[in-house]
């Protein structure tokens, strides 16, 4: 009691002790703070009509007043999810508005007319080739095999055998080099092309197996007439405008951001 007495007895005590009364009163009198949420009424009656149409049924004024409140919910989350942050750190949410900042970007990018087509497939007619095409037929042997040059010794003696240890022979027509890549490593792929047409090879033996294989025919690029092509000049000029399009946009914004990495800030 003594030790309190003292306490009240000093200045410096009883204006810090004021003060925190004085603090917590203003805060009990202060009124909350409200943020304003700005509703779409178009984006709500979308909310609303999206039930009707996969039901097809009307909903009640009890379900609408209870869907307005879900729609104002959401909306709710969203501002308090900006206002906390949360789209800075989620990996997916920064994905998305990376993209819809290049979907802004490219929005008023124009489409090309016909002449401007031609002339550009005019101008790359090396992009608009066909692949180097084999036909080839192939045993795909397990690694396992115990004697390959027995294999195709049997194969030089009756070279359109169907069937080798219960694995039957298959035909591949007119496979271009862009498929091929996916089904041999590249040697194998250098083997194949350079194989003498109708004589059975072995290929060097890799991941994918052990392959015997006897090339039919082989298909020179040929080009690809702009008719049958015109659809992928289209989308190729396009993708080069949305590209000019994106480099512009980025270099006025490079000079408005200073970018530092996290680095650069610690050592700061």
């Amino acid at each position: 009691m003594q030790r309190i007495r003292r306490y009240l007895k000093d200045p410096l005590w009883l204006f810090m002790l004021t003060g925190a009364l004085i603090f917590y009163i203003d805060s009990l009198m202060q009124s909350p703070v409200h943020n304003e949420v700005a509703f779409s009424s178009k984006a709500m009656q979308r909310h609303f009509e999206q039930p009707v149409q996969l039901l097809s049924q009307h909903i009640t004024a009890a379900e609408q007043a209870k869907m307005t409140q879900q729609y104002r919910d959401r909306e709710i989350l969203f501002y308090e999810a900006l206002e906390l942050g949360l789209h800075l750190n989620d990996p997916m949410v920064r994905k998305a508005l990376v993209e819809r900042m290049r979907q802004i970007m490219v929005s008023d990018i124009s489409y090309p007319d016909e002449g401007e087509l031609i002339d550009y497939y005019s101008s790359n007619l090396h992009r608009y080739q066909s692949d180097f095409e084999i036909s080839f037929e192939q045993f795909h042997l397990p690694m396992t095999t115990p004697d390959v040059a027995q294999a195709l010794s049997l194969l030089a003696q009756h070279p359109d055998l169907q069937e080798i240890d219960s694995v039957r022979r298959r035909t591949f027509n007119r496979y271009g080099l862009s498929v091929l890549r996916a089904m041999y490593d590249d040697e194998q792929l250098a083997q194949l092309q350079a194989a003498t047409k109708g004589a059975w090879i072995a290929l060097a033996p890799g991941e994918n197996g052990l392959h015997l294989v006897r090339v039919l025919a082989s298909y020179a690029p040929e080009q690809i007439p702009y008719l049958r092509i015109k659809d992928q000049v289209r989308t190729d000029v396009l993708a080069i405008r949305e590209q000019e399009a994106i480099d512009n946009a980025m270099s006025r914004l490079r000079s408005k951001y200073h970018s530092r990495s996290d680095r650069q800030i610690t050592a700061d």
